[in-house]
């Protein structure tokens, strides 16, 4: 792009950038393009930073930090889109993602009449589609000709997302942390449920039947090995159904019930009625 030149990027100058130089500053509109790796953590979708490493899981918080931060009234860009083409693959507990130089961004004043618009290329729990032969991405040139389309600011952001969705064969997720009456979206869209509201149903019932599992404790252990082993965001599940509800949101989320099912006696009594009817029920919905 003309009159703009590269820089090196670090968790301390995107920080700096982000809390220091863009406050004061005027402008029709403000974009923010990222590519790069990312994750999901707390439904909110993080962006790896160049520091990242597999010991060190530094990266930015971009939905539950970054955006609002520009939402306050210290920034002057009426219209703020945000373009990322990172993935959201789940990450677990035992290794959080930490902040930029072990520092978050805060909300700067109340909201200044500024409206965000985030076009993100993967939903929960996927990757991007890239091609290396391009040296891009199937998003990113989607998104390059969705825009090159638009007249000028406001781009009009439901167009280019339904362009996009057309040339890539599926929509990216839209996030509007601030829309023009002020209301507040920072969760990102959860997956659609897996199975049919009947069948979650059935299963939640069958779940409770095992022996101990209205026990809130033996529920907890359940929770506890689907989260930290297979890295689930289950956000602390009290019923046997509700944690059936959360499972059929999750991608594979059914398959790791049975899985522990089948494995762990110590959590499904191999013995009992209810374990196997358990079992069969999930064999037959094909999860």
């Amino acid at each position: 792009m003309e009159g703009v030149e590269p820089v090196a990027v670090t968790g301390q100058s995107l920080y700096d950038h982000f809390n220091t130089t863009l406050r004061g500053r005027t402008g029709q509109a403000l974009i923010v393009f990222w590519a790069g790796h990312g994750l999901e953590y707390d439904h909110q979708q993080w962006l790896c930073l160049p520091e990242a490493s597999a010991t060190a899981m530094h990266a930015v918080n971009l939905t539950g930090e970054v955006m609002p931060t520009l939402a306050g009234s210290a920034y002057a860009f009426p219209e703020q889109y945000f373009f990322i083409d990172a993935c959201r693959t789940r990450y677990d507990r035992l290794n959080l993602p930490r902040g930029p130089v072990e520092r978050t961004f805060e909300s700067a004043g109340g909201w200044g009449g500024n409206r965000q618009h985030a076009l993100l290329a993967s939903s929960s729990g996927t990757e991007t589609m890239s091609l290396p032969s391009l040296s891009t991405s199937v998003f990113s040139r989607a998104l390059r000709e969705a825009l090159r389309a638009c007249a000028g600011f406001p781009w009009p952001m439901e167009e280019a997302a339904d362009q996009v969705a057309a040339m890539i064969g599926r929509a990216p997720v839209r996030v509007t942390r601030r829309g023009p009456d002020g209301s507040v979206d920072d969760r990102l869209p959860a997956p659609p449920m897996t199975l049919e509201y009947a069948d979650l149903a059935e299963i939640g019932k069958l779940l409770a039947r095992v022996p101990r599992m209205t026990d809130h404790r033996t529920i907890a252990r359940l929770v506890d090995v689907l989260e930290v082993v297979f890295g689930l965001p289950l956000e602390g599940p009290e019923t046997p159904q509700d944690l059936v509800f959360r499972l059929g949101r999750a991608p594979s989320g059914m398959s790791r019930l049975l899985r522990l099912a089948t494995d762990r006696a110590d959590l499904f009594p191999e013995h009992h009625a209810s374990t196997h009817a358990l079992r069969a029920r999930l064999e037959a919905l094909g999860v």
